[in-house]
C-alpha cells in the first residue's frame, strides 16, 4: 500500500491483504513545481487539504502539499516524496506526529478528590463534622464514632486511588507497546528517491509512505497505489 501523508494523526489502524498481489501504478500527470511552504502557512494549509485531500487528484495534492506524488508506484518510486531538507523544516514546523495527551492532574489531588469529593462522601463528612460538633460542644461523649468514620472514608478512598494508579499504569504500558514502529518512507536526497526507515513519530505531511501487511497506519493518508485485494481493519475505531 502506498500513501500519501496529508495530517498527523495516529488512528492505530491495521493493513491486510486478501488474494494474490497484483501492482498497480498510479497514472501520470506531471510533476507541479513548488516553492516549499512556509511554517506559518502549514496551519491554514492542512485545513485546505483536510476538506478535498481523498476527493483531489494526485496533481492537485502536489500542489497543496509541496511534495513529488506524481511516479509513485509499488514496483519503485522515481523522484518521488519530500527533499529531506523540507522534511525537516516541517517537523520542526508541525512537531511530533502523535495524538497530545491530556493535561494530568497531581495524584495527590487526585487522591484529596476521592476523599472530599462525591456526593456520597461529602453526606458522610457532614455527619462526621456533626458527631465531631455534638461531643466537643454540646457535651456529647462520643468521639470513637466520628474517629472511625473519618478512618473508613479516608481508607476507602485512599484503596479506590490506588486502585485507579494501578490500572492507569497498565494501560501507558499497553500503549508503549503498540506504538507505531518505523515506516518505510521515500525522500529525496540529493535530486534522487530513497527509501529510508523514518520513525512514526517523525513523518510530516507531503511524506510518501510504503505500508505492508500488518503494519499500522501511522497518520491521515491518501492511497496512492495498492495491491488487489487490500484491506484495513478499522476494530479501532467501531471496537
Amino acid at each position: 500500500l502506498l500513501v500519501a501523508m496529508w495530517s498527523q494523526r495516529v488512528p492505530g489502524f491495521r493493513i491486510g491483504k486478501s488474494g494474490e498481489q497484483k501492482l498497480k501504478d498510479v497514472p501520470l500527470a506531471g510533476y507541479v513545481e513548488q516553492e516549499a511552504v512556509e511554517p506559518g502557512q502549514l496551519s491554514s494549509l492542512h485545513l485546505e487539504v483536510r476538506r478535498s485531500a481523498h476527493t483531489s487528484s494526485v496533481e492537485e495534492m502536489e500542489v497543496a502539499l509541496g511534495s513529488r506524488l506524481a511516479g509513485a508506484s509499488l514496483m519503485g518510486s522515481t523522484n518521488t516524496g519530500l527533499d529531506e531538507g523540507t522534511a525537516a523544516k516541517r517537523l520542526q514546523a508541525c512537531g511530533e506526529n502523535r495524538l497530545t495527551p491530556p493535561e494530568r492532574e497531581s495524584r495527590w489531588v487526585l487522591l484529596l478528590k476521592q476523599i472530599f469529593g462525591g456526593l456520597f462522601n461529602i453526606m458522610l463528612w457532614v455527619c462526621v463534622v456533626s458527631e465531631l460538633v455534638l461531643a466537643l460542644f454540646l457535651s456529647g461523649d462520643d468521639l470513637v464514632t466520628p474517629v472511625v468514620l473519618a478512618g473508613v472514608i479516608v481508607a476507602s478512598a485512599t484503596l479506590q486511588w490506588w486502585t485507579e494508579l494501578q490500572a492507569e499504569s497498565m494501560m501507558n504500558a499497553l500503549q508503549s507497546m503498540q506504538a507505531a514502529s518505523s515506516v518505510t518512507t521515500f525522500r529525496l536526497r540529493n535530486g534522487k528517491c530513497v527509501e529510508v526507515q523514518v520513525p512514526a513519530e517523525e513523518l510530516v505531511p507531503g511524506d510518501v509512505l510504503l505500508l505492508e501487511a500488518g503494519q499500522r497506519v501511522p497518520a491521515d493518508v491518501r492511497i496512492l497505489a495498492c495491491s488487489d485485494g487490500a484491506l484495513v481493519e478499522n476494530s479501532a475505531l467501531t471496537g
